[in-house]
């Protein structure tokens, strides 16, 4: 694996074997530069910059993605003001930049450890140094050691990515700082991330079905059985954090977790309780069960592609398995499961 991509470069002959391209993700608080950061990592101009800026805080409103090249996509994120608990299902990272500004926050610590949950190759650049030229070196070094203490990390990348405002004065230059030190310890990451993608092993056909048919075998049945507790849920939660796992070598968050349980319409017979019994008719579990292993189905066909699960992919998996689900029930699900899983091409990873 020493002939590894130029990440930053845009144009590319190397050939990717196949393997997604890595996605490299920018979340900070508003007005930290991140949009400005992104542009100085792709080497822009100010008249050419991908990613908008403007004096005014909150610009960039919604994911935005930049495929540089074949082996990388850069992810601008809202401010964290913005960035609400639902939107935390974001696609897979594969490496993070948190970027701060100002004085020491010890709450953003918080914001840290949960992007450190989604992705452990995470990096902290202190943006907007150039606030700091106006007083001695060793105010800076204060301010970058404070923000080590608060955040708990042993090192920050100081950068400055001033002059990507389109609004800005012609004679105004681009100050950047930083950038090559921050490029040098990204592609390192990066490498190393790509290495990790084309050395995983394949997860065979055996070791997907073992996981999904005892979940789906377990929900056929605890639907007609009674229980006081809604038992459904809890399946479904541990079996996509296994197979989250097998993808990824993490498993999923609580939060992660509710999110995909939401994509489900039928979530909320899950919950409801009839005389302290969890019990559903044979047409509300013909519908638990099709959800159920839809959800199951494109965890596998979006992990295995390392992109996100979302409703678009569970609609479509959950088209795909009518002929087999339809008008009953099977008898003999490792053998449906297995039929399924080989028929929709999703056992290589």
């Amino acid at each position: 694996m020493n002939d590894l991509p130029q990440f930053f470069s845009p144009g590319q002959e190397l050939a990717n074997n196949g393997v997604p391209p890595l996605n490299l993700l920018v979340m900070g608080k508003v007005s930290t530069g991140k949009s400005s950061l992104l542009n100085a990592l792709l080497g822009k101009a100010r008249k050419n910059s991908p990613f908008k800026v403007r004096a005014e805080s909150g610009v960039t409103q919604a994911l935005e993605r930049w495929q540089l090249n074949p082996y990388l996509c850069l992810i601008d994120t809202p401010g964290l003001d913005y960035l609400h608990s639902s939107d935390w299902q974001l696609p897979p990272i594969d490496v993070g930049i948190f970027v701060v500004a100002g004085s020491a926050d010890a709450r953003q610590k918080e914001h840290l450890d949960r992007l450190r949950q989604l992705c452990p190759r995470v990096v902290v650049v202190l943006n907007k140094i150039d606030q700091y030229d106006k007083w001695q070196p060793f105010v800076l070094d204060r301010v970058i050691e404070q923000w080590r203490q608060a955040l708990g990390i042993d090192r920050i990348f100081p950068t400055c990515t001033f002059g990507f405002d389109p609004e800005l004065d012609l004679a105004v230059q681009l100050d950047l700082r930083g950038i090559e030190d921050l490029k040098a310890e990204l592609a390192i990451l990066l490498g190393k991330r790509w290495q990790e993608r084309q050395q995983r092993k394949q997860v065979s056909l055996s070791t997907l079905v073992s996981i999904v048919t005892p979940t789906i075998r377990s929900i056929a049945e605890s639907g007609t059985t009674s229980r006081r507790s809604p038992f459904i849920p809890g399946l479904l939660a541990i079996a996509l954090g296994e197979l989250h796992h097998l993808y990824y070598g993490r498993s999923l968050s609580g939060q992660e977790t509710y999110v995909l349980l939401q994509l489900l319409p039928t979530m909320g017979w899950y919950w409801q309780a009839s005389d302290q019994h969890f019990l559903l008719s044979p047409d509300q579990l013909q519908a638990v069960v099709v959800d159920s292993l839809a959800l199951l189905v494109g965890a596998i066909q979006a992990w295995s592609q390392q992109q996100i699960l979302d409703h678009k992919t569970w609609m479509a998996a959950r088209s795909s398995l009518a002929q087999y689900l339809q008008p009953e029930l099977p008898s003999y699900w490792t053998k449906t499961i297995e039929d399924i899983l080989t028929n929709l091409s999703v056992v290589a990873v």
